[in-house]
């Protein structure tokens, strides 16, 4: 089983750069010592350049706890080390949550640097609806994945919120995605708007009580 997670970091104000220099050291120390490693990335908001998230990866459980120990420290913003003290005059906000892995895929011989688009997005279920989105979540990904020019396309659903699913998206450029909104339309029908939920074709739209996306920028991995 795959343990998957995200960690929502908000950098304190003029500090985004000190917090992209700490999120590198994390990576390169995390992918070269610790075992189970599959997946370690840090994503920055192109609209809030001080919001970040973490996505990560891990083969199981135990593997994931070691990592946890071993940056533990500098996670609690001690004063065992400059870089438990640099984390801790960075970040002013830390959340975590957790994810059950509906469908996986990320190409081989993927370059995360290669992709100009990078996307998160959550979706909430209608009441009742929780197990076609559930549903439609694989098929995106699925049809996502198989799509020229896709680079990662990975579904979720929260942990601790059945209904509530996510992707993590990756696309070469904006002409890739435009194609793909495209074909999507053309499955599911028009959006009825601009904005929010409406703003999905609409055989989508009709299961999803909410959503939200945002674009980010890879900055460590």
């Amino acid at each position: 089983m795959v343990i998957t997670w995200t960690v929502g970091l908000t950098a304190r104000p003029g500090r985004e750069n000190s917090w992209i220099a700490i999120a590198n050291e994390l990576t390169e120390t995390s992918n070269r010592l610790d075992e189970g490693c599959d997946i370690y990335i840090c994503l920055q908001n192109l609209d809030d350049p001080r919001d970040f998230l973490w996505y990560e990866q891990w083969a199981t459980m135990p593997l994931l706890e070691r990592h946890v120990e071993r940056i533990s420290p500098m996670l609690a913003g001690s004063p065992e080390g400059p870089e438990g003290s640099r984390l801790y005059t960075s970040i002013q906000r830390r959340e975590q949550l957790g994810y059950e892995l509906l469908r996986n895929h990320v190409n081989a011989d993927r370059d995360w640097y290669e992709a100009s688009i990078t996307g998160w997005a959550v979706a909430r279920a209608k009441p009742g609806r929780e197990a076609e989105l559930r549903e439609l979540a694989v098929d995106l990904s699925r049809t996502g994945q198989e799509f020229p020019g896709n680079v990662t396309h990975i579904a979720h659903e929260r942990e601790d919120v059945p209904g509530m699913v996510c992707w993590f998206e990756q696309w070469r450029d904006q002409d890739v995605l435009d194609a793909r909104v495209a074909s999507l339309e053309e499955r599911y029908g028009a959006p009825r708007g601009t904005e929010g939920v409406e703003r999905m074709p609409a055989g989508i739209a009709d299961l999803m009580a909410s959503l939200d996306s945002t674009r980010y920028r890879v900055v460590a991995t």
